[in-house]
This record gives C-alpha cells, sequence and structure tokens, in this order.
C-alpha cells in the first residue's frame, strides 16, 4: 500500500493514480494518521458487490426469523377484526 500526506497530494497525484492502477490502494494521511484510501474502480466495484450480497443476506436471515415467529397465518377477517375494521 501506498502511502501519501495530504499537504503534498496535488504535486503527485498522477503518480498515486498510477500505483492505484497497478492495484495498489494509496493511503492519505494527515497528521500522521490515516484519513482515507483511494481504491481503483475494480476494487470498488467488488467492494460493493460483496456489501451487498451481505445485506441480502442479512434480510434474507431477518425474513426466515420473522416467518420463524410467525408460523401461524392469521385470517384476513379476524387481522381486520383486531384492527377494528
Amino acid at each position: 500500500m501506498t502511502r501519501r500526506v495530504l499537504k503534498s497530494l496535488h504535486e503527485d497525484l498522477a503518480d498515486a493514480i498510477e500505483h492505484i492502477e497497478d492495484g495498489a490502494p494509496v493511503l492519505l494521511e494527515y497528521d500522521g494518521k490515516p484519513q482515507a484510501a483511494i481504491i481503483s474502480m475494480t476494487d470498488l466495484k467488488l467492494h460493493q458487490a460483496y456489501i451487498e450480497e451481505l445485506e441480502d443476506r442479512i434480510d434474507r436471515e431477518e425474513i426466515e426469523k420473522a416467518l420463524a415467529e410467525h408460523s401461524d397465518p392469521v385470517p384476513y377477517e379476524e387481522f381486520r377484526k383486531e384492527l377494528g375494521l
């Protein structure tokens, strides 16, 4: 991973982009502390796909949990009666 200090980034942005194109993320630091990272579009798309997959998995688990908790369906008329309709 390449490290860059934010104060000098404007001077060598092209160099930082070359590192990204080579597949190496660039870590941006300020006052010696990591603040951000620049990654390639390929890596960004992979990260987005991974996050979406995790969110879908969580949603499926929540749906399965809800279905397991409410396994006995309530007839429509009974549901309306409970609501006072």
